[in-house]
Parts: C-alpha cells; structure tokens; sequence
C-alpha cells in the first residue's frame, strides 16, 4: 500500500465508511441523486459497506434532490416523517 498525504490519511481515518462494522446499528441512508456537494455515489459505496458487514441498511433516493434535509428540486418527495418511523420502528423498536 503506497501511503498517502497526511491529508488524505486523515480524510480516510475521518469518513464513517472506514470504520464500518458488523455491530453497528441499522442505517437509513436518504441521498438526493442531484446532489451537487456530496456525490450520490457515495451512499452507494457506504450500503454497499455496509451490506458487506451484515448491517441492515438501505438506502432511498430521492429523485433530482439536492443537497440537504429539504432536497430542493426533488421530482416528488416522499412522506419522509412515515418513512423514518417505519424504519426506526422496523430495526430500533424493542432493542
């Protein structure tokens, strides 16, 4: 392995796809596909991790939403608030 700059070595320590585990808690990943600041690929690389571990994780995409919890440009949002609790209720409930 040919080692990197001091930033990348640090950039790589710092980002939750290096430190992915069997144990951790299920993962709802919710990633708009026009996401301009934080690539769309990269929810995919982390289920992608994160399946690789056993760890039970999915991962909804929202259709041309942008950056942020509002998705600006979104094609047709969906009832996020039913679909979070469907899924805290579906991995997290009696935990």
């Amino acid at each position: 392995m040919v080692a990197g700059s001091i930033e990348q070595n640090l950039a790589i320590e710092a980002s939750p796809i290096s430190h992915v585990t069997s144990d951790d808690a299920p993962i709802l990943l919710v990633h708009g596909d026009a996401d301009e600041t934080v690539l769309f690929s990269q929810s995919e690389h982390m289920l992608a991790k994160l399946q690789m571990a056993g760890v039970p994780a999915k991962l909804l995409r929202i259709e041309g939403g942008g950056h942020g919890f509002n998705f600006t440009g979104a094609k047709k949002l969906p009832d996020l608030k039913t679909i979070y609790v469907q899924w805290m209720d579906t991995h997290l409930r009696n935990r």
